[in-house]
């Protein structure tokens, strides 16, 4: 019996917890912070997204392409030197050339200017 109330107590605490992380996280992300790892094409510069010199024209030209119909497929794109030429400047070495990757580039609505704190 006491073991359940301890295990109910420390399930409680982590309940609680993430809840309080969770709500800092979103105020620091409304106050104009960034709290997550940086999507390709932006560096973190003291908590706040920045352009990346080097990524964000290709990523600036991934998109264009894409819009244009300059590649009639994902796995086309996928093989264009704009993707390609991604640089992960943490490792300095290029992205894993996964549809993933593009289809996450694509998808991130950051690069469009909004910013959604997952739930």
């Amino acid at each position: 019996m006491i073991e359940n109330i301890k295990v109910s107590i420390s399930e409680f605490d982590r309940e609680h917890n993430k809840q309080r992380v969770n709500s800092r996280m979103r105020a620091r992300v409304q106050s104009g912070y960034w709290v997550f790892h940086p999507p390709a094409g932006y560096l973190l510069e003291d908590k706040i997204l920045i352009p990346d010199p080097h990524n964000s024209p290709l990523i600036q030209k991934i998109f264009k392409d894409f819009s244009t119909d300059a590649y009639l497929s994902l796995q086309l794109l996928k093989k264009s030197v704009a993707f390609k030429g991604l640089l992960n400047l943490k490792t300095n070495k290029l992205y894993l050339q996964r549809p993933e990757t593009l289809r996450n580039i694509l998808t991130n609505k950051i690069y469009i200017g909004k910013i959604e704190f997952p739930k």
